[in-house]
């Protein structure tokens, strides 16, 4: 599970930088994400073993300044001391200057910021299957997991939604199951 919580704090913190350029298939979405954004949300659903973990970390951005606010549901380990909850919610601010944390407001949370990029994410035809590519929205299920995400997930019935102007990515839901948890990733991006 822990893995899991680092993958999606280092997918929310998103910094793009390129405009877009028109291109074939899902593979315009991958330009669309470099983009600059003011603001990216990401909220994490898990349902593992009757429990359901709710993640949200949002970052701000204004030039190379990113603000971000994070609450991050895990469950407790005894290495924290014996845990007074089966679940531990860790909230705080954390300011990251070109890829640096500078400071950090809050409770401790396992979030790397070094390889913030959007290149974890790769929209490639060759990953999907069942696609459907209108002007404004992609849904697909993915066949080539690890190499879509970008880190190494096992799962064999993930889906991804995302809807997107000429410009920017709007939203982008992705679903799947893996280890015995049922996970949902909901992208908001505010240009």
């Amino acid at each position: 599970m822990k893995k899991s919580f680092v993958f999606v704090v280092i997918l929310c913190l998103l910094v793009c930088l390129a405009a877009c350029t028109p291109q074939q298939g899902s593979e315009q979405l991958n330009e669309k994400l470099k983009a600059n954004y003011s603001q990216i949300s990401l909220s994490v659903t898990t349902k593992y073993l009757g429990e359901t973990l709710t993640s949200t970390v949002t970052t701000t951005t204004e030039g190379d300044v990113s603000t971000v606010t994070y609450s991050i549901q895990q469950f407790a380990t005894f290495n924290e001391g014996i845990p007074e909850s089966l679940i531990v919610t860790k909230q705080g601010t954390l300011t990251v200057e070109k890829g640096v944390i500078t400071s950090m407001d809050g409770d401790e949370a396992d979030i790397d910021v070094s390889g913030v990029s959007a290149g974890n994410l790769s929209f490639d035809d060759n990953y999907f299957k069942n696609a459907n590519l209108t002007a404004t929205q992609f849904t697909a299920e993915v066949s080539a997991p690890a190499a879509f995400l970008g880190t190494a997930v096992q799962c064999s019935d993930m889906k991804v939604s995302a809807t997107f102007d000429k410009t920017f990515v709007k939203t982008i839901a992705i679903t799947y199951t893996a280890d015995g948890a049922e996970v949902t990733y909901s992208y908001q991006f505010t240009a």
